[in-house]
C-alpha cells in the first residue's frame, strides 16, 4: 500500500485504531532536504562486517524491491522480508526486539 501525502498512520500500514490515533498525533512534516541534499560518505560503512536489511513488504516504495533484490544476491548481507507495513516497531514490537537481539549472534 503506497503511503500518500501527507503521510498518515494508514499509509505506514498501521491499522489498530488506538495505534493510528497515537501515530497520527505525532507525525510532523518531513524536511524535503532529506531527499535533495547530497550525502557525503567516507567509505567507513564498508568495514561493517555484519549487515542486515529487513524489507517491510506492505510498504510500497520505488527503491524497495530493487534494493532488497540486489542485497539478497550479495553474500555480505543478511536479508529478511516481513509481511508488514513500514512501522513494525508499532505493529509487531516483539518481532523487532527479536530481530535486534539476533544481530548479536
Amino acid at each position: 500500500m503506497p503511503a500518500g501525502l501527507p503521510f498518515d498512520a494508514a499509509g505506514f500500514g498501521i491499522e489498530d485504531p488506538s495505534d493510528v490515533a497515537w501515530v497520527n498525533r505525532r507525525l510532523t512534516a518531513h524536511p524535503l532536504a532529506a531527499f535533495t541534499d547530497p550525502l557525503v560518505l567516507t567509505g567507513a560503512w564498508e568495514e561493517i562486517t555484519r549487515r542486515t536489511y529487513i524489507r517491510c513488504e506492505g510498504f510500497q516504495i520505488a527503491h524497495g524491491e530493487p534494493l532488497i533484490s540486489r542485497l539478497e544476491r550479495d553474500p555480505r548481507w543478511r536479508t529478511q522480508r516481513w509481511e508488514c507495513g513500514h512501522s513494525p516497531q508499532i505493529t509487531a514490537p516483539q518481532r523487532v526486539v527479536e530481530a535486534v537481539v539476533a544481530l548479536r549472534e
